[in-house]
């Protein structure tokens, strides 16, 4: 290591110039910012840094709320183990307090701004000096842009539409479908626009999208044939194809679920091809639209959670303000802490509601960030406070078929059951396959709520066969399986409720009596909404 500028202290290592931590040797993983925090302390051994310089320093902001300082204190705590490193300084900050020693050529224990000068005036000697071979080792490459200049990125020409002439009824219905999709490519609803063919003007000019959408329909009958082609501009490669046969109404409404389907596939499709157009730039030139398009996956998961957020983490330092990144931020953490996938449930929604609240200063009809926010109050517990933000939401956008069933959601949890039942209703009108568990679930709590067993057992059965086995056996999902015990057992189906019960025990071998469970349980991803009636169920089928 010679020639780096490397900090011991107890059994660690920090090595400043690489960035890593290492325990007797062995890398110590540390998240970006906890790993930014440790080495901001250990510039200053033994110096109170209050919350405002940890801020500044760390965060490059003004200001930045108490408990997300804390809650990355606390993960660098946990990464560093026993030992009293980090004293807490009771009204002012906190102070590193470990026996440190510095080796190397950097000065590690200067002062943080002190650093950041001695490294400019390296620079410029090695400029004066003319040792251009040796300035290649000591400047750093040139950093990625903020966020993309590329302004063609997500933009979709419309082609005018392909109908046959003299049929009014055809033309209303396909003009109609035209402006129904063209309403589902705003910005408050995604990244992905539609625009004229001509191209889009600009600051710097005229851009036409890389991308062609063409809207045919053909009469059949009463029916018209629907047909959405998605293509590159400049050649024939097919990128998607949706096709659906509708009738064609009186007033020449088109079918909204109809309407959803097709723009959720033209999406998807623009979405992959714009992955693909990010992961082919060299990594250190990915730019922070790039960090947040390949962070986005089709079905996000336990697995895939952690790489998401260091994706993100990535875009939000180098482009803070921009409201795409607050907003796929805040979607990661917020989503993550409502499937039970974050570790620091509290401190990963209260950053998400802060992302979000910063989004809609800077774009205030961000239809995301509201969306966000409500999922976040889900995610919470704060049952009332979803409810208001899924309404306030729904104002601004009542075809969202998710946010009726997160509507639906929290009612059933406060026990308001007619205004659940009415929210369910309306969210069944327009079924998208993505939305079938959590259709599924929500469904089932609502009925059982309701004492419609054998409808609430149909509804669990379902969400049981969409959640990956292995979910099973962790607190919130693996109720659904006694949820349906129960339900089979007040619908008279004891064979079924004492195999659902069975299933259970083999995944939570641990939980064996109904207080077990409700000490196991996790109420915020799926709450006992009846919980008297699920206990005498259960104990009849033997639980």
């Amino acid at each position: 290591m010679s020639g780096a500028a490397i900090q011991r202290f107890s059994e660690f290592e920090l090595n400043l110039t690489t960035q890593e931590l290492r325990r007797d040797g062995q890398l110590v993983p540390l998240g970006s910012r906890a790993l930014e925090l440790l080495v901001r302390f250990a510039a200053s051994p033994g110096e109170v840094l209050t919350k405002d310089i940890l801020a500044r320093d760390v965060w490059g902001q003004a200001a930045v709320e108490d408990n997300t300082i804390a809650a990355q204190v606390a993960a660098l705590r946990r990464a560093l183990g026993p030992g009293n490193h980090i004293q807490t300084v009771t009204g002012r900050g906190y102070r590193f307090i470990a026996d440190a020693a510095s080796v190397g050529a950097g000065a590690a224990s200067a002062a943080w701004p002190m650093r950041r000068v001695v490294l400019a005036g390296l620079a410029v000697l090695v400029l004066v000096g003319g040792g251009l071979a040796l300035a290649r080792f000591l400047i750093p490459p040139a950093a990625p842009p903020p966020w993309s200049e590329a302004d063609d990125r997500g933009l979709i020409a419309l082609q005018p539409l392909d109908l046959p002439g003299n049929d009014p009824a055809l033309t209303a219905y396909g003009r109609a479908f035209a402006e129904a999709l063209r309403a589902r490519f705003t910005a408050q609803l995604g990244n992905q626009r539609l625009v004229p063919e001509e191209g889009l003007q600009t600051r710097s000019g005229l851009v036409k999208a890389p991308y062609r959408m063409v809207l045919t329909l053909r009469r059949d009958g009463d029916n018209a044939d629907v047909s959405v082609r998605l293509s590159r501009r400049g050649s024939d490669e097919t990128l998607a194809v949706f096709s659906a046969r509708e009738p064609i109404a009186a007033g020449g409404d088109p079918h909204r679920r109809t309407v959803l389907m097709a723009s959720a596939k033209v999406k998807a499709a623009v979405q992959g091809a714009e992955q693909a157009r990010s992961r082919a730039r060299p990594e250190a030139r990915r730019d922070a639209r790039d960090l947040v398009q390949l962070a986005l996956v089709a079905k996000s998961s336990r697995a895939t959670a952690p790489t998401t957020l260091a994706q993100l983490d990535r875009a939000y330092r180098l482009s803070p303000d921009q409201p795409q990144v607050l907003d796929a931020y805040a979607s990661a953490l917020a989503n993550g802490a409502a499937n039970g996938w974050s570790a620091h449930r509290d401190a990963d929604l209260a950053r998400a509601l802060t992302l979000s609240e910063r989004a809609l200063a800077l774009r205030p009809d961000d239809l995301n960030a509201l969306h966000i926010q409500e999922v976040a109050y889900l995610a919470g517990g704060r049952w009332s406070d979803a409810v208001v933000a899924a309404d306030r939401l729904l104002a601004a956008a009542p075809e969202i078929s998710e946010v009726k069933l997160d509507k639906a959601f929290a009612l059933t949890a406060l026990g308001r059951d007619r205004e659940a039942h009415q929210a369910l209703e309306a969210s069944l009108a327009v079924r998208l396959p993505e939305l079938e568990n959590y259709r599924a679930i929500t469904a089932g709590l609502v009925r059982f709520r309701e004492g419609d067993w054998a409808e609430a057992a149909v509804w669990f059965r379902d969400a049981v066969q969409t959640v990956p086995a292995g979910e099973l056996s962790r607190p919130g999902f693996g109720g659904l399986l006694l949820y349906l015990a129960a339900s089979e057992a007040r619908a008279g189906h004891p064979a079924e409720a004492r195999a659902a019960i069975g299933r259970f025990r083999a995944a939570a071998p641990q939980v064996k009596t109904f207080a077990d469970f409700q000490a196991w349980d996790d109420p915020i991803v799926l709450p006992l909404v009846a919980p008297e009636a699920m206990r005498s169920a259960l104990a009849t089928a033997g639980f």
